[in-house]
């Protein structure tokens, strides 16, 4: 399976139910930045990778203004894993390797589209022996955070869950207290939050393929 940057950009636009000009712009800022995939048109269209969708999702929901789609792709994907925690299977490789907010969201993309995320679906969901009336369920939820640039997953069922947290926030107590920041806005008393579920990322699994 592969999809052209058009496709993937339709794709988006359906899933987010967003009109067709507020995917295309940030892809093109992405493009002519050299973050996604560039190629030709008709049968030379470039195949886009898990990367390029990831870095595409980053810069339509990352809560900053659209204008920022640089500083998006540039703060939110390179924001460093700090918490991870996982109750139950591990993570297939490609997720559980990830140490930056795009490598991880990618790896979920690829895992859906090489099957290896349906096979930890059908781990996690695995009803307890303890107790065989909890239903069996699994989900997926991807949230990033504003004004100041955070971001995390976490994938769960009724055997378990596994959670991965990425933030540039300094991890000591001291050195916390006395952080300050030089991006403008990101002292902005407005708090952001935007979320999407495994839909979006099964979705886009499925259309780009695995990354091999």
């Amino acid at each position: 399976m592969s999809a052209t940057p058009g496709q993937l950009k339709a794709k988006v636009a359906e899933l987010f139910k967003l009109p067709a000009n507020a995917v295309d712009y940030p892809w093109r800022v992405l493009r002519e930045a050299g973050f996604v995939t560039k190629g030709g048109r008709g049968a030379s269209a470039a195949k886009v990778t898990p990367h390029d969708a990831a870095f595409l999702l980053i810069a339509v929901a990352g809560p900053l203004p659209a204008a920022d789609v640089l500083t998006s792709a540039l703060r939110y994907g390179g924001l460093p894993l700090r918490d991870s925690s996982v109750e139950g299977p591990d993570l297939p490789e490609v997720i559980a390797s990830a140490d930056t907010f795009v490598d991880g969201l990618a790896g979920l993309i690829a895992a859906a589209g090489d099957g290896t995320l349906e096979e930890y679906r059908a781990a996690i969901v695995r009803k307890p022996e303890s107790d065989p009336r909890v239903p069996g369920h699994f989900g997926i939820e991807v949230t990033l955070y504003g004004a100041y640039p955070q971001a995390g997953f976490r994938v769960y069922g009724s055997n378990g869950r596994a959670e991965r947290h990425y933030s540039a926030l300094p991890t000591d107590l001291d050195a916390l207290q006395s952080w300050e920041t030089t991006q403008p806005g990101d002292d902005s008393d407005l708090s952001t939050v935007n979320r999407f579920s495994g839909r979006t990322i099964r979705a886009l699994g499925q259309l780009i393929g695995s990354a091999k």
